[in-house]
C-alpha cells in the first residue's frame, strides 16, 4: 500500500492557492498519475514508475520543491489536522486504488523538521506524531513552564542521550558505517565557571557559601600535600609533570565548587524575596562544632543542605532545597572522575556513554527540581559535547536518526504513555509515512548529495519490518538528482503571491546534472549526480554489461570446436567478476531495467543505455523510435518542427 496522490478540494487553502482556487491533485509518483475531482478519479499509467525501485521496504519517495514561502510546510500540515482533503492509496497486490478521507488505518505519519516551527492548532490527528524541534523541546521538559534557557539546556542534554542511544543501537551500525558518519566514543563534560555576587543570597546562608570557598582551598592544599607524601614526590617530579599528579583531585574539587556556586546562583536569581526568610535548623552556624569539625567541603555542603530552609512567614510551609537531586548529581559526577592519566584539562571530564547517560539523567532531575519554589538562573554549570568534532550536517543526521530511533524505542518498550498535548493512537501500523520538512537545509553540498541515499539506508535500518514511504521538502537542486520527475511537486509563486503547482513532466531530475553553480571541486567530489542515482545507473550499466557478455559467450560457444577459444574463457572470467559485483542479478527482469532507463533525465546517458539495451535484445525498431522521440523533444524545446524522410540512395 502506498499513498499515490492527494486531492485538495476547491477553495480549501485560499491563503495559499488564492481565493476560490480550483481543485488540485498532488501526484506523488505512484504506479498511476491521477486527476481527481469531487465525483470522479481518472488515472493514466506513470511511465517512470518502476516497482521496487527504492529499497525492499521503501515503497515510494517524493519531494515537494519550492522557494521559501511557497507553501511546502503547509502541504505537509494537511496530514496534521485537516479532514477536508482526500488521499488516493494504491494496493500493490491487486492493482487497485482507494479514495479515502483519512490516513488513519492506512499509515502512521511522522513529521520531522530540524527547525523551530511552532504549531498552535487546536487539534492533531491520532496517527500523527510530531518530531519537530519545537515539539521535541516540549517533550524533553515534560511540558513544564520553564524559562527558555532552562528548556534549551534540558533539550540539549536529552538530545545528546538520543545520539548516544542511536550510536549504541545495533540496527544503526550499518548506516553509520556505510554513510561514513563519524561515530564518537564518549562525551566530554565541561565544568563551567559561574560567577556569583552574594547580593540576593539569604543573610543567614551567606557565611556558609563563603566558608565553602575557604574549605575548597584548604582541602586542595591539604590533599595535595598528602599526595606528595604518599608518592614521595620531589619538587623536580612535580615541576616535570606540571601538575599531573593533582589532576584528578583538582577536577573533583572543581565539580564540588561549581555545583555549590550553581545552587547559590539559583538563590541569587530568586531575588531578594528570600533575604530575611532563609533559616538553618538547630541554630547551625559556620562556627558550630559540628560544622567546624568537617574537613571535607562536600560533607560540609551536605550538612548545610540538610538544615537550611526558607520560610516566608512563621506559619507558612518550610521550603527545603532539593537535597536528593543535588546529591545525586554531585555523586554521579564524582563517581566517574577519571584517573590522572586520562585528564588533559581539569575543567573537562571525559566519560563513556553509560556514565554520560547516568549523569545526564541526574542533571535533568537537578534542573527540574528547583522549578517549583526557586527562580532558575541562566548560568550553565555543565556543558556536554561528543569527544569528536562534528559538522552541522553530521549533527543534523544524528538529530534525524536519533529522533526516529528514540520514538521507535519508546513505543516498542511501552515507555511512551503520552505524547505531547494530544491523545495519540498506540496501535502501530505496518505502513509508515515519514514527512521530512527541509531536513537538508544548511547541509554542506557533499552531504546534500548523499542525503537521499542516507535516508533510504537509515529508515530501512530503523524500521526493517515496516513499509516506509517518504515525502520531503527542499529548495535545493542537489537533492533532486535522486528523485524521478513525476515524484516531484514543484511550487512557485506568481506576482500576486499566489502559489502555483507546476507541470513536473517538463522538468529534469533523476540522474541529471545537479547544478552548474556547484561545479567547483571544493563542493562536490566524484561527479554531479546524487549517490543513489549514481548507484542505480551503475547497476543498470553493470547489468547491461552482464547481459551483453552472456550473449557474446553464447555466440562464441556456438562457434567453438572441442578446444575452447581463449577469448571465450576470458569473457567467462569477466562475466563471473561482474556477477559478483552485482547482487540479486537473477531477480532483475529486463522490463524493470528498461523502465528504470526511461527515468534518467540526462538525454545522452539515457539514449546510450537505450542503445545498449536494444543491441542486447535486438530491438532495432524501438531504438529508432527512441532516437526520433529524443530529436523531436529537443526540436520542440527550440521551437522547431522536425520531419523525418528516408535518405535518398
Amino acid at each position: 500500500m502506498r499513498l499515490a496522490a492527494i486531492f485538495i478540494p476547491e477553495n480549501t487553502f485560499p491563503h495559499l492557492f488564492g481565493k476560490d482556487h480550483e481543485e488540485l491533485t498532488i501526484n506523488l509518483g505512484g504506479k498511476y498519475l491521477y486527476t481527481v475531482t469531487e465525483f470522479r478519479v481518472t488515472k493514466t499509467e506513470n511511465p517512470q514508475f518502476a516497482p521496487y525501485f527504492w529499497r525492499e521496504n521503501i515503497s515510494l519517495v517524493s519531494a515537494i520543491v519550492g522557494a521559501n514561502g511557497t507553501g511546502k510546510t503547509s502541504l505537509l500540515d494537511i496530514f496534521r489536522t485537516t479532514n477536508v482533503c482526500e488521499y488516493i492509496y494504491e494496493d500493490n497486490a491487486y492493482d487497485r486504488h482507494y479514495r479515502q478521507h483519512e490516513t488513519a488505518g492506512y499509515q502512521d505519519v511522522y513529521y520531522y523538521t530540524p527547525h523551530l516551527n511552532i504549531h498552535l492548532e487546536g487539534n492533531e490527528k491520532g496517527n500523527f506524531r510530531d518530531l519537530s524541534k519545537y515539539q521535541m523541546m516540549l517533550d524533553d521538559v515534560g511540558h513544564e513552564p520553564l524559562e527558555l534557557s532552562v528548556g534549551l539546556e534540558l533539550h540539549h542534554s536529552e538530545n545528546l542521550k538520543r545520539w548516544i542511544r542511536a550510536i549504541q543501537a545495533d540496527e544503526l551500525q550499518e548506516i553509520i558505517t556505510e554513510t561514513k558518519l563519524p561515530s564518537f566514543s564518549g562525551i566530554n563534560i565541561k565544568i563551567n565557571y559561574i560567577s556569583v555576587e552574594a547580593h540576593q543570597t539569604s543573610y543567614r546562608f551567606r557565611p556558609f557559601f563563603k566558608s565553602f570557598e575557604e574549605l575548597i582551598d584548604e582541602e586542595r592544599t591539604r590533599r595535595e600535600i598528602e599526595i606528595v607524601r604518599n608518592l614521595k614526590l620531589t619538587r623536580e617530579d612535580i615541576e616535570k609533570r606540571r601538575g599531573y599528579y593533582f589532576q584528578k583531585l583538582r577536577l573533583e574539587l572543581e565539580i564540588i565548587k561549581r555545583i555549590i556556586t550553581k545552587v547559590q546562583s539559583i538563590l541569587e536569581a530568586s531575588g531578594n524575596k528570600y533575604l530575611e526568610e532563609g533559616f538553618v535548623n538547630n541554630d547551625l552556624t559556620v562556627n558550630s562544632e559540628e560544622f567546624k569539625s568537617l574537613s571535607s567541603t562536600k560533607e560540609a555542603f551536605y550538612l548545610f543542605l540538610a538544615h537550611a530552609y526558607v520560610q516566608l512567614t512563621p506559619k507558612s510551609k518550610k521550603i527545603y532545597f532539593p537535597v536528593e537531586e543535588i546529591k545525586n548529581l554531585l555523586e554521579a559526577l564524582l563517581k566517574y572522575v577519571p584517573e590522572n592519566e586520562d585528564i588533559d584539562n581539569w575543567t573537562i571530564m571525559p566519560v563513556d556513554f553509560n556514565a554520560a547517560t547516568e549523569i545526564l539523567i541526574a542533571y535533568k532531575a537537578f534542573l527540574v527540581a528547583f522549578k517549583k519554589d526557586f527562580a532558575y538562573d541562566k548560568k550553565i554549570a555543565l556543558s556536554f559535547s561528543p569527544n569528536k568534532n562534528l559538522s552541522s550536517g553530521e549533527k543534523a543526521m544524528y538529530d534525524l536518526f536519533g529522533s526516529f530511533y528514540d520514538m521507535k524505542y519508546r513505543i516498542s518498550n511501552a515507555l511512551h504513555t503520552s505524547y505531547g498535548i494530544y491523545e495519540k493512537s498506540f496501535e502501530i501500523q505496518q505502513q509508515q509515512l515519514v514527512l521530512i520538512d527541509e531536513g537538508d537545509l544548511g547541509f554542506h553540498p557533499q552531504w546534500k548529495k548523499r542525503y537521499i541515499d542516507t535516508l533510504l539506508k537509515g529508515f530501512q535500518c530503523i524500521f526493517p519490518e515496516k513499509q516506509i514511504q517518504i515525502i520531503f521538502t527542499t529548495h535545493d537542486p542537489l537533492t533532486l538528482s535522486d528523485i524521478p520527475k513525476h515524484n516531484i511537486t514543484y511550487l512557485s509563486k506568481n506576482e500576486q503571491g499566489i502559489t502555483k503547482v507546476e507541470d513536473s513532466s517538463l522538468k529534469r531530475s533523476f540522474g541529471g546534472n545537479i547544478s552548474d553553480l556547484l561545479t567547483d571541486s571544493f563542493f562536490i567530489e566524484n561527479g554531479l549526480v546524487g549517490d543513489f542515482a549514481k548507484a542505480k545507473i551503475n547497476s543498470i550499466i553493470t547489468w547491461l554489461s552482464i547481459k551483453k557478455l552472456e550473449k557474446e559467450i553464447k555466440q562464441l560457444e556456438e562457434e567453438e570446436t572441442l578446444i575452447p577459444l581463449p577469448l571465450s574463457i576470458t569473457k567467462r572470467e569477466e562475466l563471473e567478476i561482474l556477477k559478483a559485483e552485482f547482487e540479486n542479478f537473477y531477480d532483475v527482469q529486463p522490463e524493470t531495467q528498461w523502465r528504470q532507463i526511461q527515468i534518467i533525465d540526462e538525454p545522452i546517458l539515457r539514449i546510450k543505455l537505450q542503445e545498449m539495451y536494444a543491441e542486447i535484445f535486438e530491438e532495432e525498431e524501438d531504438t529508432e523510435d527512441t532516437i526520433r522521440m529524443e530529436i523531436q523533444r529537443l526540436a520542440e524545446k527550440l521551437g522547431k518542427d522536425v520531419e523525418f524522410k528516408d535518405k535518398e540512395e
